[in-house]
């Protein structure tokens, strides 16, 4: 019984180290069943996380909380939690997502992208705003997207592992390219 015991162990250390975890229960691989157990499983721990100067985040009670790739989580999206629960628009959004920033890199993580019309807000409505400020973990192993979406202009905040980032840009590069694949000759 003990060496089917070390032998489980093993494998269970085996699986979950190529796992990034994402936040707290959430990790990338596991189920978009199992990110929504954990979810109301532990909803306290997931409602107000609390970066200060009253902004909070939450993950929303929902699969669209949740970035999969075939049934596989390697995302989860927060949004706002304003007094109303309704999340952050306009200039408050712009205000909660640059104090996200603040606190994140004072707990060590450094810029990866930062768009060029970051410290603009009042281009964001009028752009398509896709990449925001993507700020790298201490350990390099996750990445924190904040950036606004949807067609009321509310912040957003997304969690991915570096591996998956990395992953997304080449695939949008390879698009890019071959969108572009037919202008020879012009």
């Amino acid at each position: 019984m003990r060496k089917i015991l070390i032998i489980i162990t093993m494998l269970m250390t085996i699986i979950t180290m190529g796992q990034t975890q994402l936040y707290k229960g959430f990790t990338e691989g596991m189920t978009t069943s199992e990110a929504m157990r954990e979810l109301k499983k532990n909803k306290k721990r997931y409602k107000d996380i609390d970066f200060g100067k009253e902004i909070k985040w939450q993950v929303f009670k929902s699969k669209a909380s949740f970035e999969a790739d075939d049934n596989s989580l390697v995302g989860v999206n927060f949004i706002g939690n304003d007094y109303y629960g309704q999340g952050f628009t306009g200039q408050a959004g712009f205000l909660a997502l640059e104090q996200t920033a603040n606190v994140l890199l004072e707990k060590g993580y450094e810029v990866y992208l930062e768009n060029e019309d970051w410290k603009y807000p009042h281009y964001w409505e009028r752009n398509n705003y896709a990449y925001g400020l993507m700020l790298l973990s201490p350990d390099k192993t996750k990445v924190v997207h904040l950036y606004y979406t949807g067609t009321s202009i509310m912040a957003t905040m997304t969690i991915k592992s570096l591996t998956q980032i990395e992953k997304e840009f080449k695939e949008f590069k390879e698009d890019q390219s071959e969108t572009a694949s037919g202008l020879e000759g012009f």
